[in-house]
């Protein structure tokens, strides 16, 4: 997947998908939440609301996970704590009661972060794919390179299930992956029957 380089004020994109800066409207978090998706509830649930340069709508992104209270560490809930610390926020403590400081809330509105959007294997009902957001942001200054890499590892780690890609190539695009086996082609053996009895 080439994502490309890309200004604050645009995006790059290919068919399988695209790298965009976009800016933080609102966050809106829940505890002890399941999306309507989900089989099980999270321990913390964003709905980031972002602008998109040069648009007149305001979409979405969910951002969810778990804790993991026995380490303690953030466990699945690291990509809440990417998304906060992309945006410029120390993310090295939460509160007692492994709830996010309001402090946080605030600090993100109007901050800027990575978002890669990619082609599903999710069809519409005229045949063509659908588009999701992957929830691992990433600071603006990493740079689509190194957003992009962190994608297409998910991607062959087998963490994003449903990219969807027109490429037979596109595997090709992760330094990680490796060319795919070709069968082993078995000799040929020729037999002389013209001296054979029969």
């Amino acid at each position: 997947m080439n994502l490309g380089n890309k200004t604050s004020n645009s995006s790059t994109s290919n068919n399988n998908g695209y790298r965009k800066l976009v800016t933080v409207k609102s966050v809106e978090i829940k505890y002890d939440h399941k999306e309507k998706w989900q089989k099980k509830n999270n321990d913390v649930s964003l709905k980031i609301t972002y602008n998109l340069p040069d648009k007149d709508f305001t979409p979405e992104l969910t951002i969810s996970g778990n804790f993991n209270r026995e380490k303690p560490s953030w466990g699945s809930a690291f990509k809440v704590e990417r998304f906060f610390s992309s945006c410029g926020v120390r993310t090295d403590n939460i509160n007692d009661d492994w709830t996010i400081p309001d402090s946080w809330l605030d600090e993100v509105i109007g901050k800027e972060f990575s978002l890669i959007s990619y082609k599903s294997t999710n069809l519409k009902p005229d045949g063509s794919n659908y588009y999701n957001e992957w929830d691992i942001v990433m600071h603006p200054s990493k740079g689509s390179d190194a957003h992009k890499k962190d994608f297409m590892k998910s991607v062959n780690d087998g963490y994003v299930y449903n990219y969807a890609s027109n490429d037979p190539m596109s595997a090709m695009d992760n330094d990680n992956t490796t060319s795919p086996v070709q069968p082993a082609i078995k000799p040929q053996v020729e037999l002389n029957t013209a001296e054979l009895e029969l």
